[in-house]
């Protein structure tokens, strides 16, 4: 009986929602695409999965729709449409009947920003509560989307800022290694701040859960080591004996090419954005044994997908 709802629903919506004429729609809850290159139904519990993919004269153009059938009521969980030009790359990785599962490759802007709290930190380094920061920046992903439309996995792809500051009288100093010491400022000098730039490049592993109509979990973990040692830098700025403004800069290169962070995130769609809060910490130091101080990374902010 439930298969024959479904069936019923596929053929109501696939008639009602996805009539394929040219990229017009005569209402506001009625979409028309002309000649598509494939649909594919999936059905997973009391979830229906509608996937129309390709468009004449509009390869890149697919249209998704996933239905929850509670209680004799048709529930909308997600709805996506992209036009020719579409952001999202999408093909296929099983064939025939095992057309259920969907590998992408998907360009997007994904931006983490928030506070950087150091955990343990030296008592040299004062209070840098409020002063750090972080940026992480997403701009491409490899999906895999199963059947179960409810769940999504990805490997995400971009760039991560980290902004390590302290005030008081101690500075962050590089050597000519580029190892970090905590030191005195110069006698006689005012200062103003000293700070930690650090730039790396990130990968990540993520799995996605949609618990409700909005509302979407995630936990992954992040490789956000540094590769190259010109990224980075220690950075002070403060008024010498004379009262002459200094900014000293020196090259930072004692941290950790490979550095593992762990990410837990609850996401809203709203519009065509996706907003929502995420915590991430890592239980290591993000310099190299005995190269720099000893403290561990936790960053708590918001997180959009534009």
């Amino acid at each position: 009986m439930k298969t024959l709802k479904f069936n019923i629903l596929a053929l109501l919506t696939i008639a009602a929602n996805v009539t394929f004429a040219a990229a017009q729609s005569s209402s506001l809850d009625t979409t028309y695409i002309k000649s598509p290159d494939e649909v594919i139904l999936s059905q997973h519990d009391d979830t229906l999965s509608i996937q129309v993919k390709g468009q004449e004269g509009a390869s890149g153009f697919r249209y998704e729709r996933t239905v929850v059938l509670e209680n004799n009521t048709e529930s909308i969980v997600k709805q996506a449409k992209n036009s020719e030009g579409a952001r999202a790359l999408s093909w296929a990785i099983f064939e025939s009947s095992l057309k259920k599962s969907t590998l992408r490759i998907e360009f997007s802007a994904d931006m983490d920003w928030g506070f950087l709290f150091p955990l343990n930190q030296p008592s040299e380094m004062g209070n840098c509560k409020w002063k750090s920061c972080e940026c992480n920046l997403n701009f491409s992903s490899l999906e895999y989307l199963p059947a179960n439309p409810r769940w999504r996995f990805a490997c995400n792809f971009g760039v991560n800022y980290r902004h390590i500051e302290m005030g008081g009288k101690s500075r962050f100093l590089a050597d000519g290694d580029g190892a970090v010491s905590i030191t005195d400022y110069p006698e006689g000098a005012k200062p103003r701040c000293s700070m930690l730039d650090i730039l790396s490049t990130t990968t990540s592993l993520n799995a996605y859960y949609q618990y409700s109509k909005v509302g979407t979990l995630s936990l992954g973990v992040i490789d956000d080591g540094v590769r190259s040692n010109h990224l980075s830098i220690a950075r002070n700025i403060y008024k010498d004996a004379a009262g002459k403004k200094v900014v000293d800069t020196q090259s930072v290169e004692s941290l950790r090419p490979y550095h593992y962070t762990f990410r837990l995130g609850i996401d809203a769609h709203c519009g065509k954005e996706d907003i929502g809060l995420y915590v991430k910490y890592s239980p290591w130091s993000i310099f190299k044994s005995g190269k720099g101080p000893d403290f561990t990374p936790l960053s708590v902010g918001v997180h959009v997908k534009f």
